[in-house]
């Protein structure tokens, strides 16, 4: 099993997004112990030290939702950052506030940037795709094919030598600009080898560094041309281009990094260093002269000229952005499955990654999760069955090594004494007891189809499936009632989620042109576009809160609030929303809704996102001047009775219950209002049924508000 982890500083408002935009890196620049990142998930501040992170993207900048794509960063002599975002223009950042300069307020030419720098007396030098510009702070000036001796508005890069001299890369030539005059180098009047300039660095000595990308690597002394043509670099393809203090080159290409000392070649890549992958997207050195590269699909490595270092410029551990499943534990972490392979684990300040045990090298989907009352996450790996991770270990269950009869499986729910049921594509309803399976198809038993979409449990125990063509099936251990649109107002038969609230009413999310429907039991409500304020046809997803106010995740427009009176819709244009198509919503005990999207994950909550640190491990845990603690439990292990002793301070209303190791209830001790004191329960080892359960080893769990605590009880018969 593969875990990393790492901290991910929480963002600040009413939105939070976490995603993998953010893992290819464009541009870098260094401020003390820190870096800046410039991704294509906006700017990211990562501790050099640590490797902690901060993110900023569209939910905590001013960086909008489809403008945080940093391509390029300049750091200013007092700390202030400037960024070229890609189509939004330039962006300022001091640390607190955003200003964002475009062609709608101020004299830049085009809003697309490709390069940034610096110069001596503080003016911004930006090269766009309409010329170059230059500002003080205050002033523009632009320099394009129209007033200046530039011949092509394309500018690829700049650079500025210890002359002043500003040095700028074209599709059309090399350009050198004194301050006053400009002179071109192109291939009619020059040793330049061809007119595309992609990157230009230039040494202490003066002399320019070129990668054309249509001839290689050229070196330019303001006399010569020397051309490092594919004699030397081979086949290579050229993605960037640094220089160290030392007059080191260091170039990123299709087949690793290269070093060149002006004298010998040495190429680092997978076969003779700790190099992951040979394609490196990016390359640049730091005042210490370390060597950072951009991985292309592998993440951001420094490298000292001896170790390499990963860091991670993401803010989560999202294998994927597909978000299919939210689910939270016992102690208040979030767990997501995704279309990415391995779980991912967010406990409110570090993420973590759970990777499979996988020899076969087989690509999991995770399109489900459900969480059961002994922690245990069980999974749903599209086309390849089921899994279970403990948190220490993997079980895989499939077609070939368990009663599941079909591999392709859609939803799980897992019932109160612990049963799991899981709903598969054209098998039917599997139910599983931790022993034995049990399969309820159209052929054996009253589902009203094979294809299931969803399955979920009420409070009363009864099992609700909705399937892809067939309506609502209702299952309760004996009978089964189906609901359709020929004998009910059901509106479509595809229903892809199901939710009740308080009161009992069910809510039903569908598809094929359906919207959203109520059911109290008697009466259909009908929600849709035509109606209402549902903005969409097709529902992905519902979740109410404690307000009894439902949250609801269409397919294409968005998240969807309705209070019973009013509906808002949250959606890419006027929120934070990572995308219109929400896939998963999830709501915590603090009103923090977790709302999965097809491209991203983003965490809402009116008033302002509440970051709160997970309960630790243990079995006394103290939350609010709360304290819920196991005192003894004797003997143990036990034959015929065993005595649990527990403590409350603060009034509290508790439970306490019996599981096997596979997460079956066996039977409930205690449960009701607890006033403050200590408490003793005494069990016969007996279950629900009254009959004496078996020898082995079995799980006592504590339930508050606050926290559920367990301990292991051993039987020996």
């Amino acid at each position: 099993m593969n875990i990393s982890s790492y901290t991910a500083f929480s963002q600040n408002g009413e939105w939070v997004v976490y995603s993998r935009n953010g893992s290819e890196v464009f541009a870098i620049a260094f401020e003390n112990n820190f870096f800046w990142a410039g991704t294509d998930g906006g700017l990211t501040k990562v501790d050099r030290i640590s490797g902690n992170i901060v993110m900023y993207n569209e939910a905590n900048s001013g960086m909008g939702a489809y403008y945080d794509c940093v391509t390029s960063i300049a750091i200013d002599s007092i700390g202030t950052k400037w960024l070229g975002v890609f189509t939004l223009g330039l962006v300022k950042f001091d640390g607190k506030n955003w200003i964002v300069y475009d062609t709608s307020n101020s004299g830049l030419p085009n809003n697309k940037i490709r390069t940034i720098t610096t110069d001596r007396s503080g003016n911004l030098w930006i090269g766009t795709y309409y010329g170059v510009a230059k500002f003080n702070g205050t002033n523009w000036t632009t320099y394009n094919i129209s007033n200046s001796g530039l011949t092509s508005n394309i500018i690829f890069s700049i650079a500025i030598d210890g002359l002043d001299n500003k040095w700028v890369g074209t599709e059309d030539g090399l350009f050198k600009f004194d301050n006053t005059n400009w002179t071109v180098y192109d291939t009619s009047n020059s040793g330049i080898p061809h007119n595309t300039v992609d990157f230009i660095c230039v040494d202490k000595k003066g002399n320019k560094w070129m990668w054309l990308s249509q001839a290689g690597m050229v070196k330019f002394d303001d006399t010569n041309w020397t051309l490092f043509d594919s004699t030397i670099l081979g086949t290579m393809h050229m993605n960037s281009l640094a220089i160290d203090s030392n007059g080191n080159k260091w170039i990123a290409t299709d087949s690793g990094v290269i070093k060149y000392d002006d004298q010998t070649w040495i190429v680092y890549n997978t076969s003779n260093s700790d190099l992951p992958f040979n394609w490196i997207d990016m390359v640049t050195v730091d005042e210490k002269g370390d060597v950072w590269i951009d991985i292309h699909s592998c993440g951001l490595y420094k490298f000292d000229g001896t170790n390499w270092k990963k860091y991670s410029t993401l803010n989560s551990t999202l294998p994927s952005n597909y978000i299919t499943a939210i689910g939270v534990d016992i102690f208040g972490s979030k767990w997501f499955a995704t279309k990415g392979p391995g779980l991912s684990k967010f406990d409110n300040e570090k993420w973590f990654s759970h990777m499979f045990d996988n020899p076969n090298q087989i690509y999991y989907q995770l399109v489900g999760l459900a969480i059961d009352g002994l922690n245990n996450k069980w999974i749903l790996l599209a086309e390849n069955g089921l899994a279970k991770f403990n948190d220490t270990s993997w079980a895989i269950y499939n077609d070939t090594n368990s009663g599941l009869p079909c591999n392709i499986v859609t939803s799980i729910a897992i019932d109160k004494e612990g049963n799991k049921w899981i709903g598969t594509r054209d098998s039917g309803l599997i139910k599983y007891n931790g022993i034995s399976w049990t399969t309820y198809n159209v052929s054996n038993s009253g589902i009203s189809y094979n294809n299931v979409e969803t399955v979920v449990t009420d409070t009363t125990g009864n099992i609700w499936v909705g399937t892809m063509k067939r309506g609502l099936s209702r299952f309760d251990g004996t009978n089964w009632t189906t609901y359709d649109t020929s004998n009910s107002d059901l509106p479509s038969n595809r229903i892809k989620a199901i939710t009740f609230d308080a009161i009992g009413n069910i809510w039903i999310g569908t598809w094929n042109d359906g919207g959203m429907a109520k059911f109290d039991g008697t009466t259909w409500t009908i929600y849709n576009p035509s109606n209402s304020g549902l903005p969409d046809v097709n529902v992905n997803c519902i979740a109410i809160d404690s307000y009894g106010d439902k949250w609801i995740g269409t397919y294409s427009s968005g998240l969807v609030k309705y209070d019973g009176t009013t509906w808002i819709v949250y959606n890419q244009a006027n929120s934070c929303l990572p995308n219109n198509n929400v896939t998963t919503i999830k709501i915590d005990k603090f009103g923090n809704k977790w709302i999965g999207t097809c491209d991203g994950l983003g965490v809402y909550r009116e008033g302002g996102v509440v970051p709160i640190k997970t309960l630790p491990k243990i079995d006394k845990v103290i939350l609010k001047n709360r304290i819920v603690t196991f005192e003894k439990i004797y003997p143990n292990p036990f034959k015929h009775f065993i005595t649990i002793e527990y403590q409350i301070v603060s009034a509290v209303n508790i439970s306490m219950k019996i599981y096997n190791s596979s997460g079956r209830l066996i039977a409930g001790l205690d449960n009701g209002f607890r006033s403050p004191g200590k408490y003793q329960v005494r069990w016969n080892g007996k279950d629900s049924l009254g009959k004496e359960i078996t020898s082995g080893i079995y799980i006592c769990r504590l339930d508050s508000p606050e926290l559920s605590s367990v301990r292991h009880i051993i039987v020996l018969r």
